[in-house]
């Protein structure tokens, strides 16, 4: 904002402010922050309003996640029984991310993009699994899932089968992890017995790294 880089010229809503509903930073912020016409606080029933994101035009939101699963199921929240302890383990609240997914999945110019980004590892452990354990939170469901973004690729996952979801997240996955994770598919019957995953990009795959 300071180099003129971000204007808020282009929202339909609050035009030429930069909304928030809380902050946490140094004292340049807070110096930034008081006073300031060009910035907003609202409360948090208004900024993370689905049908208030929706309105925006070509409304983007970037979410971070835990786990997710070949079916493109996130979880942000808890870790289910597979936690060391073998106890349901909570990391995280819901916070808005749900909200923010859904205002650009419904935006009103069709134009919304929703990416929800994870690292494909935490401590040699594969952060995409084949489903989801129980006690696991389902943070956003499959539904309104649209982009999926890893080190190792992006893919569109809306209207995919699930097939072609879990042959996309397996491309997204580690390459130390994708063998195990198409030998789960196929015991939990999520890849067909005889499909084959392309070579190249599978369908959805935006982008891939190898």
């Amino acid at each position: 904002m300071e180099e003129g880089i971000v204007t808020n010229q282009n929202k339909k809503l609050d035009r030429g402010k930069a909304v928030f509903s809380f902050a946490l930073g140094t004292r340049k912020l807070y110096d930034f922050l008081d006073r300031n016409p060009e910035v907003a606080t609202y409360p948090v029933e208004y900024t993370n309003n689905p049908f208030v994101v929706a309105q925006q035009p070509k409304m983007f939101s970037l979410n971070q996640v835990a786990q997710i699963d070949l079916m493109g199921q996130i979880n942000s929240e808890q870790i289910g029984l597979t936690s060391p302890s073998g106890k349901i383990f909570q990391i995280s609240g819901t916070g808005g991310q749900l909200d923010f997914v859904l205002g650009c999945f419904y935006s009103f110019d069709r134009q919304g993009k929703s990416v929800l980004a994870t690292y494909s590892t935490y401590n040699g452990t594969s952060r995409i699994i084949p489903a989801l354990p129980t006690g696991a939170g389902v943070t956003v469901p499959r539904s309104v899932v649209q982009y999926v973004a890893t080190e190792w690729g992006i893919a569109y996952l809306r209207g995919l089968p699930i097939y072609k979801r879990a042959a996309a997240m397996i491309q997204l996955a580690h390459p130390d992890h994708r063998d195990w994770l198409e030998e789960e598919a196929r015991k939990l019957g999520i890849l067909p017995p005889k499909y084959s995953i392309p070579a190249g990009k599978a369908d959805g795959v935006i982008y891939r790294r190898d």
